[in-house]
């Protein structure tokens, strides 16, 4: 049994009127064959596995299948007649991969004969055949479904199938390995194409110009189906696109679309030319190929190792020294690569530190070159040598490339003088300058004089170290200078002595931020500083810059508590109290409640003002008390009202004598003074202490004139 290929091919038939084109995979026109099913007619041999899928995308009809296929001349027995072919469609399994065998073909023709067998034309060199065969009964095509069909070719030898674009229903066909169960998908679709009845679209397509290639893909297409038309250039040109009326449309060569309208397209194609590349010994050569007229084509040049790129020629002429050379593609050209041998050139420094070099590179074997020894500062340039070898005492030094060299620049240190000194002079003492071997380590040591300090080391006024030990490698002369600041002393005392404690005092150089800070002792308040008893800062922290020796005083002062109470508690409130420097006037204050009086304030008991608000300096510290008395109502009236007026009555502190008065009106008499009802004088002025509040009436008693006669008067 032999293995089968199936790949689908689209043939270039026309159709019968009134008929379009429902499903189709056209032919890639080439002259490539994929092996089919077959039998060979007197039953001695037979392949029956191979077949392709299709689905149409409405319910339509199937009435005619159309493929194009052949003889390949490689194979040994090609050819024959053909007697007959089997056309068989089979439904899918379901998982739609394979057709379904078990299940059997849902229908299945023979077309008796060679099924109208015409020339389709020479391709590559292979002639192809166009097959067209109308159904005897309609195949009916659910929308969507996936079918699978089956041609086998009855004739003498095996036959094949062009193959196609690949476009079809799924891009493979599907084999069955002889003897096994096994399904197979291989690439490509079988070469058919599947027609209903109706009308449909043309699809025309045409070439420009006329000689560079050919398409195929006309045809009547049924609404939407897929139509696919395919362009191959000619000898000599390449495809570029698919214009519709000028506008291009695809740039594929075999462009797919779905049939809505006629359609004419033009295949457009451009002529190419062939570009041949090729290298000398040393390197490779790559950009070979064929080009269209107008295009930019970059060939690349590759040295080997060893090896450095000349040029590109064209028949011995140069036309580039570019590795990678670009130019429009207008005509066949040849072109060369030529490399030469190179050395490499190395150069270093001898020590690395005393100088740099130049005109290290890789160099074409015979070419000139120089190197060039640069000094660094405190160095001098002496040779340049190979393996040790002197070779040149000039610095710039020409020579030719002969192989891989390495050079060697050669320096020797310069000495240099480093001086030193102090400022001011007074401030201290330097040592360590002299004279000194480039690159040598020097250490310069500033010794500090009593009262200075050491600032730093400065080179043209500039700060190099602050270290008093500054060392450093001699590497140029050098003038460096100790400064030195003078040291102050900052003396800091407190007082009274008890009154806190200072700090910050010190000795500081010159120009040094000093801080000062005074912190109280419990009963102290600090006060200020002091400089010679003049005033120099209120803060606790004084902060200024040591510029002289001075002698600071924190002082302090005492503080004293002022306790203030209310007697009684409800009789009222005080304020002022609370802690206070010596000296600074205090005034408290007694604000008295409803219902009391302020009598006094006093001390121990004794009476040291009358005044609510009471004023004094403190000089130690003091308990006042704030006094009050409760506030009686003595309310008087008279009965009847008319019988008299009343005096006396009013708001009065406790303890105060209070006098009350009646004054009898003219027709009455007084009485006495009543509380309750309860009689408690008959004196019109009566006197009594308060000591609670009181309600006294004074009553009065009208007076009346009795008159008396004698009748008669002389009885």
């Amino acid at each position: 049994m032999k293995k089968l290929l199936f790949v689908a091919l689209l043939p270039f038939l026309s159709l019968h009127l009134h008929a379009a084109v429902l499903f189709s995979q056209p032919h890639d026109l080439s002259g490539g064959f994929i092996q089919s099913s077959w039998w060979e007619p007197n039953g001695s041999d037979f392949d029956q596995y191979v077949w392709d899928s299709f689905a149409s995308g409405t319910d339509r009809a199937v009435t005619e299948i159309t493929w194009r296929g052949g003889f390949d001349p490689n194979k040994s027995g090609s050819g024959g007649p053909v007697i007959d072919f089997a056309l068989k469609i089979f439904a899918s399994t379901a998982g739609g991969t394979i057709p379904d065998i078990v299940a059997g073909a849902l229908v299945e023709y023979s077309t008796g004969g060679n099924a109208n067998q015409t020339l389709a034309g020479v391709f590559a060199g292979v002639t192809n055949y166009n097959y067209r065969f109308t159904l005897p009964t309609s195949f009916q095509a659910a929308a969507g479904v996936k079918y699978w069909v089956q041609i086998t070719a009855a004739q003498h030898g095996i036959p094949d199938w062009g193959v196609a674009v690949g476009v079809g229903a799924d891009g493979k066909h599907v084999i069955l390995t002889p003897g096994t169960h096994q399904y197979l998908p291989a690439a490509n679709d079988f070469a058919f194409a599947l027609v209903a009845p109706g009308a449909g679209h043309t699809i025309t397509t045409s070439a420009s110009p006329g000689n560079s290639g050919a398409t195929s893909g006309d045809d009547t297409f049924a609404s939407n189906a897929v139509a696919t038309v395919v362009a191959v250039p000619n000898a000599g040109y390449s495809f570029v696109n698919w214009t519709e009326n000028g506008t291009p449309v695809s740039t594929a060569a075999a462009y797919s679309f779905t049939v809505t309208s006629n359609r004419t397209l033009v295949a457009n194609f451009t002529s190419t030319c062939t570009i041949q590349v090729s290298a000398t010994t040393g390197g490779t050569a790559s950009g070979s190929g064929t080009y269209s007229i107008g295009t930019n084509v970059t060939v690349r040049a590759t040295p080997n190792a060893g090896y450095g790129f000349v040029n590109w020629t064209q028949g011995g002429v140069e036309v580039s020294t570019a590795t990678n050379y670009t130019f429009i593609a207008s005509s066949n050209r040849t072109l060369v690569a030529n490399f030469v041998r190179v050395w490499t050139i190395t150069t270093q420094a001898s020590p690395p530190e005393g100088g740099m070099t130049s005109g290290d590179g890789i160099y074409r074997q015979g070419s000139n070159f120089t190197i060039v020894a640069t000094a660094n500062p405190g160095y001098a340039f002496v040779n340049w040598t190979i393996s040790g070898t002197p070779i040149s005492t000039n610095a710039s030094f020409t020579t030719t490339a002969i192989g891989n060299r390495t050079f060697v620049a050669n320096f020797s240190p310069l000495p240099y003088t480093i001086t030193v000194s102090a400022l001011p002079a007074n401030g201290g003492t330097v040592s360590g300058g002299g004279t000194f071997p480039s690159g040598t380590s020097v250490t310069l040591t500033a010794t500090t004089n009593a009262g200075f300090a050491f600032v730093n080391w400065t080179e043209n006024g500039t700060p190099v170290s602050t270290s008093a030990s500054f060392s450093f490698p001699a590497t140029a002369d050098r003038t460096l200078v100790a400064n030195f600041t003078p040291l102050y002393t900052i003396t800091a005392s407190a007082l009274p002595a008890n009154g806190g404690t200072v700090s910050g005092g010190g000795t500081f150089p010159s120009g040094t931020s000093v801080t000062l800070t005074a912190t109280t002792n419990a009963g102290f308040a600090f006060v200020n500083w002091t400089e010679n008893g003049t005033p120099v800062s209120s803060s606790v922290s004084f902060s200024f810059a040591a510029a002289a020796d001075r002698t600071l005083v924190a002082n302090f002062t005492s503080l004293y508590t002022i306790t203030a109470s209310a007697l009684p508690a409800n009789g009222g409130t005080v304020s002022g109290g609370g802690t206070f420097t010596s000296g600074t006037m205090v005034t408290l204050t007694a604000t008295t409640n409803a219902g009391f009086a302020f009598v006094d304030w006093t001390e121990n008991g004794t009476p040291v003002s009358s005044s609510a608000s009471f004023s004094f300096p403190a000089t130690a510290d003091r308990t006042l008390v704030a006094n009050f008395t409760p506030l009686y109502t003595i309310t008087t009236s008279a009965l009847p009202p008319n019988g008299g007026t009343v005096s006396g009555g009013g708001t009065f502190t406790s303890g105060t004598s209070v006098t009350l008065t009646a004054a009898t009106n003219a027709g009455f008499a007084f009485v006495n003074w009543t509380e309750n009802g309860t009689p408690v004088s008959t004196s019109a002025s009566f006197s009594i202490p308060a000591t609670a509040d009181r309600t006294l009436v004074a009553n009065f008693t009208p007076l009346y004139t009795i008159a008396v006669s004698a009748l008669p008067a002389n009885g």
